[in-house]
């Protein structure tokens, strides 16, 4: 809540939480510190006044994102749309995006079959790279890497993810 008492959209969540008085784990304890994802309008060169936070059973939250972030989940894929721009990331065969749409006419609409997409992985290839253990050496002893899905990878929407903040995470075994 701004100091003129107007509610700003917020997230919060219970992995938000960054101190409690007493353990961290025991969630009946009082919350010390807490991480809140907000959006305000703040000019460049100034402030945009003092801000609160209200708390309580009888607090509710009313304020919402305008243009809010929303993610789905398809046929092995994962969808991140922002708004002006929408992010697939495969489950199955990870290449960090699968394809990136962007609105390029601004008119608030973002076509995943036009010429919004901006960009594609390779159907044949991950992320590759290279590794040089001696420069000197550097054509007999290239080492590639691929990122390629296996059993044990995964990738996934945290638990923290909403209308303000969204968190995809990969994660490989070695």
């Amino acid at each position: 809540v701004g100091g003129t008492l107007v509610e700003a959209p917020s997230q919060m969540t219970t992995t938000d939480v960054l101190s409690r008085w007493g353990d961290v784990a025991d969630t009946s304890k009082p919350i010390k510190w807490i991480l809140v994802h907000t959006l305000l309008d703040v000019p460049a060169t100034g402030s945009n006044g003092e801000y609160f936070v209200r708390y309580g059973p009888l607090v509710t939250r009313n304020a919402q994102p305008q243009n809010p972030i929303t993610v789905t989940q398809n046929a092995g894929s994962i969808f991140v749309n922002t708004g002006p721009a929408i992010f697939e990331i495969s489950q199955t065969d990870f290449k960090l995006f699968t394809n990136v749409w962007i609105d390029k006419d601004r008119d608030n609409v973002v076509e995943q079959n036009s010429d919004d997409l901006i960009a594609t992985a390779d159907p044949n290839n991950g992320l590759i790279a290279s590794f040089i253990p001696d420069p000197a050496n550097a054509p007999t002893q290239t080492t590639m890497y691929t990122s390629q899905i296996r059993a044990g990878d995964r990738v996934f929407i945290e638990p923290d993810s909403g209308p303000l903040h969204t968190t995809v995470t990969a994660e490989f075994k070695v």
